[in-house]
């Protein structure tokens, strides 16, 4: 028996669809602002007495993928001051951050993960460039 070639079209669309959808991830995405227990003056002096810099901005996200949650808090040190150049120093500074904001949540185990990324901002103009190094600390190595 031979199978005609639409038919034989329309069999591999078919499974190349199956495919396509068996394969997709969903995500969804929700802000989950960090919720400290002191004001956020006070966190930011906390972390100015590791690495003084003109501004720090604190952002939490939670993600369900396929129907797993997890969530972050992002760290941007902007402009810092006296940055260590060797990623080793650096990535231990930003340790030291994460460990120091996390005692000060009001629940320290709301986050996964913690991205800090050290950010040097530039504006030229109407031209602002981001630059920045970072790591990514997960809740269990603090």
């Amino acid at each position: 028996m031979k199978i005609s070639q639409t038919m034989s079209n329309r069999i591999a669309v078919i499974l190349l669809l199956t495919f396509f959808i068996t394969s997709c991830t969903f995500t969804t995405t929700r802000t989950k602002p960090p919720e400290f227990k002191l004001s956020v003056d006070s966190i930011e002096s906390k972390i100015d007495s590791l690495v003084t810099c003109e501004h720090i901005t604190l952002n939490g996200a939670e993600k369900i993928t396929n129907g797993k949650p997890s969530s972050e808090m992002e760290i941007d040190i902007i402009n810092g001051k006296n940055i260590p150049s060797d990623d080793d120093r650096l990535k231990t500074l930003g340790k030291l951050i994460v460990s120091r904001l996390r005692t000060e949540l009001k629940n320290p185990n709301d986050y996964n993960t913690y991205k800090v990324l050290f950010v040097a901002l530039q504006t030229k103009g109407n031209l602002t460039t981001r630059n920045y190094k970072g790591w990514i600390y997960k809740s269990e190595e603090l």
